[in-house]
């Protein structure tokens, strides 16, 4: 063995394990062997037999971490630190990385102690016995210290009731400090940072390797190590999901094949997407995925109807319980968080809110629940192991997928259930409380989300004190565009509801909202060009043509479909817009706009046309086939689609906007195809304006005389329908003056 990995040393969280390379022999215990055995708990080496089966890496997985950690301990990477801490959540599978690292280090003669924790066994649930198991490994694998340890506890009989330091002080670093000085080691050398700086003082061969869950205590104590601690968090960076998925094929296959059922079995079972159902579940957890595959591999049992359980295909039988092994992981977890209800809380609006927003950040929930900035991590600093805080901006994550399953299931979950219909009358009615007027909804969107949890739930209840906030509901003080993302929802809801108040509270609550609209009218429709928006925009809901996006150069972005859908509703009723309504004479200004603004403007869509205009009608008569052929008008609008369809292509958009074509330079080959897009929704919305506008004499002069650019000889099925529309309103103004 080099000299350069003399000796070593691990732990997990659950445990710690210690390296040494020398091969010695074992020559006995004296006087003091009987003390150190009573305090030894024999339960915690990794080959006792109370450990029988333990879990290891399944061949072929964690090999990253693995090699990771052998060549620390090899001295090959992190030369300086002779700590290393690996870290992950509940069930990451730390147990099993650190019992494979025992056997492996053990088969290469450097291991020097280990301990593994558990907190079903009181020898081992905490370090009351940890100096002294490692003590007594320390002087099994190094008799040439077992006369100095045996020796140290003789000279003091009641040394494990001293402190930590005390015993880590006289029964490690005492004994070993005379062969590190005395080269025994040959020459390697490092500080044992256990339990204090004091112990930076003495020099030993030692490395140091602890595994566990990122707990607060755990987390402070490795950080006022930084210059000699490595650490090593089992994330989505070592590619747990491809272990785990196999860890799940390897152990499907042995199922399918040594089962005493396995005749019954299908050739192709379980189905791929079953595979990849069972992955995600797991979130890169073995711990899941182990679970799954012990209660469906009892010989008891048929494997296939045991899956389909898992899968909650069908139910399981009263007495079962499939995940006995995860809830009981989670209750322990559970257990030992002081504040309960404001973590079930959190949990509560993480899991009712999934899928209505990307994530919820720690201030969003602060802010929504009326706490102190800081409190959600204070919370939730006993459950690391679960729920992460991530970024700048502490945004929420459930590191589990199983753990939703858990609390919203309350035969598994009993005390910490996190009941779900009370849970969503709560939110709701914080929610109408954060909406009055001496109150500040802030920035974050969580009392949109709580409305939309609530309301939009099938099973959704109406409490008296919910009923109550609802009368008292009053003068909204919130933007129209939050408003709008739910308010209209919760009239639809009061609707359909069996309560005598429903009625007043669902006009009350409109009648504040219609006051929205018609403010924004009364505001615009002096000005001509908004006529003729907002006729596009009415166009486009009853077509819908999904020409929405084109509205954005004028503001309107449709980032709150709510709110259109609500507008338009608005607009269709005479006795809810008054006369604000869009009557005829307003089709008829949107008519003129549309002329004046597009179809008929040599400013804006003929300059590029213009300048090639005389040319291509000289060309277009002498020789047509060359005007074909020629890059006019119509050619750079067809080569400016291909090139956009390579922009987009290139950079991922799926919509773009009418006025993005003012970043691309002038005639250019993209300027030339979206400004035909506006001009080709000018040419569609004229049939549906003339339509309905009302008879103009003014209006029929302009018709008469306007001519369309030459943007619209690239449309000409569409010109064809404006020039047949413009002739029948001709014909009904005609026959007007006719009868008069």
């Amino acid at each position: 063995m080099s000299s350069m990995f003399a000796s070593n040393t691990l732990i997990n969280g659950g445990t710690f394990i210690q390296v040494n390379s020398n091969d010695v022999q074992y020559h006995g215990f004296r006087e003091g062997s009987d003390i150190l055995h009573r305090a030894t708990a024999a339960s915690a080496f990794h080959t006792s037999k109370e450990r029988f089966d333990p879990p290891t890496c399944h061949p072929n997985t964690r090999l990253a971490v693995l090699n990771k950690v052998m060549r620390w301990i090899k001295w090959e990477d992190d030369l300086d630190a002779f700590v290393m801490w690996i870290y992950g959540p509940a069930g990451a599978g730390k147990s099993a990385i650190a019992q494979t690292i025992a056997e492996m280090c053990k088969e290469e003669m450097i291991l020097l102690a280990s301990f593994f924790f558990s907190r079903n066994d009181p020898s081992r649930s905490n370090v009351d016995h940890l100096i002294a198991t490692i003590a007594y490994q320390t002087a099994l694998n190094l008799p040439q210290v077992r006369d100095a340890i045996l020796g140290a506890i003789e000279r003091d009989p009641l040394i494990f009731s001293k402190s930590l330091a005390v015993q880590f002080k006289s029964l490690l670093v005492a004994p070993l400090q005379p062969l590190a000085e005395a080269g025994f080691f040959q020459g390697t050398s490092v500080s044992p940072p256990f339990l204090g700086n004091s112990q930076r003082q003495h020099r030993l061969p030692l490395l140091f390797l602890f595994a566990s869950r990122p707990e607060q205590q755990i987390s402070h104590a490795i950080d006022l190590l930084p210059t000699v601690t490595t650490c090593t968090a089992l994330d989505d960076s070592y590619r747990p999901d491809e272990d785990i998925r196999l860890f799940l094929s390897d152990k499907f296959d042995e199922i399918k094949s040594t089962h005493r059922l396995r005749a019954y079995i299908p050739h192709r079972w379980p189905h791929p997407d079953v595979l990849d159902q069972l992955v995600q579940k797991s979130s890169g957890q073995f711990i899941y995925a182990s679970t799954v595959i012990r209660y469906i591999s009892s010989i008891r049992h048929r494997p296939t109807d045991r899956l389909d359980i898992i899968l909650g295909v069908r139910p399981p039988p009263q007495s079962d319980l499939p995940f006995a092994e995860l809830d009981a992981l989670y209750t322990h977890i559970f257990t030992g968080v002081a504040e309960i209800e404001c973590v079930l809380e959190i949990l509560s609006l993480l899991i009712l809110f999934n899928g209505m927003c990307a994530t919820l950040s720690a201030a969003a929930i602060e802010h929504y629940l009326s706490w102190q900035p800081g409190d959600v991590e204070l919370h939730l600093g006993d459950l690391s192991s679960l729920i992460s805080l991530n970024g700048p901006n502490r945004e929420l994550v459930i590191l589990h997928a199983s753990l939703t399953d858990f609390v919203m299931d309350p035969t598994r979950s009993k005390e910490f259930w996190i009941n779900p219909p009370a849970r969503r009358r709560i939110f709701a009615r914080r929610c109408l409380q954060s909406l009055q007027p001496n109150e500040n909804p802030g920035p974050d969107l969580l009392p949109l989300f709580g409305f939309r949890a609530t309301f939009n739930h099938k099973n959704a209840e109406i409490t008296s004190e919910l009923r109550d906030d609802l009368i008292n509901l009053r003068n909204l003080y919130i933007a129209y565009c939050y408003v709008f993302r739910f308010i209209p929802g919760l009239l639809e809801h009061l609707q359909n509801l069996a309560l005598l108040e429903a009625n007043n509270i669902y006009r009350t609550l409109q009648a504040d909202l219609d006051t929205i609209p018609w403010d924004v009218l009364e505001w615009h429709y002096p000005v001509p060009k908004f006529t003729f928006l907002l006729g596009g925009f009415l166009h486009c809901q009853y077509t819908r043509h999904g020409h929405g996006h084109l509205l954005d150069s004028s503001g309107l972005s449709g980032s709150c479909p709510e709110y259109f859908d609500y507008f338009r509703k608005f607009m269709e009723s005479p006795e809810r817009s008054g006369t604000h309504r869009f009557d005829q004479q307003r089709y008829a200004t949107a008519v003129n706009e549309c002329l004046q603004l597009y179809l008929c403007s040599r400013h804006n869509f003929s300059k590029g046309a213009g300048a090639f205009a005389y040319r291509d009608t000289a060309l277009r008569r002498s020789k047509p086939w060359a005007w074909i052929a020629r890059l006019g008008v119509h050619s750079r609008i067809r080569k400016g689609r291909y090139h956009l369809k390579v922009r987009q292509s290139k950079s991922l958009r799926a919509h773009i906007s009418i006025n993005q074509y003012s970043s691309f330079t002038e005639n250019s080959s993209e300027h030339e195809h979206y400004r035909s897009l506006s001009y080709r929704w000018a040419l569609d919305l004229l049939p549906f304006f003339l339509e309905k506008s009302a008879i103009s004499l003014e209006l029929a002069e302009l018709l008469r005389r306007c001519t369309f650019t030459t943007m619209a000889s690239k449309f000409p099925r569409r010109r064809k329908l404006a020039k047949e529309a413009m002739a029948r309103y001709l014909s009904r103004v005609e026959s007007a003056a006719g009868d008069s």
